[in-house]
């Protein structure tokens, strides 16, 4: 089962989740598709779940603007993951950053 984030690194946005959550690079569902196929997986199941995740993301977002006296005050780390939150729903919101869920078996 693969659960990931998925979008075109080459869309600002996604490269902007990307380096905002420290991932080297995200990818889109077809270049996952392809690699689990390559692999020798077949793909049982396939699902976009961006709208039931994103709530998830607004729920932060908005404990974080309620608490926004105490963010300032941690770790740099810690604020700037806090201030992804944003970058996060504005991606999915967009349509360019996509949440999805596959199940292979070989």
């Amino acid at each position: 089962m693969l659960a990931a984030w998925t979008g075109s690194m080459q869309n600002s946005r996604v490269r902007s989740v990307a380096n905002t959550f420290l991932c080297p690079s995200l990818q889109t569902a077809e270049d996952y598709r392809q690699q689990l196929k390559h692999a020798g997986l077949k793909i049982r199941a396939y699902e976009e779940i961006t709208g039931r995740v994103m709530r998830t993301w607004e729920i932060c977002f908005e404990r974080a603007r309620k608490l926004r006296a105490l963010i300032s005050i941690l770790p740099r780390e810690v604020r700037e993951f806090v201030h992804g939150i944003k970058t996060i729903l504005e991606a999915y919101r967009s349509g360019d950053l996509t949440y999805s869920v596959m199940v292979a078996q070989k």
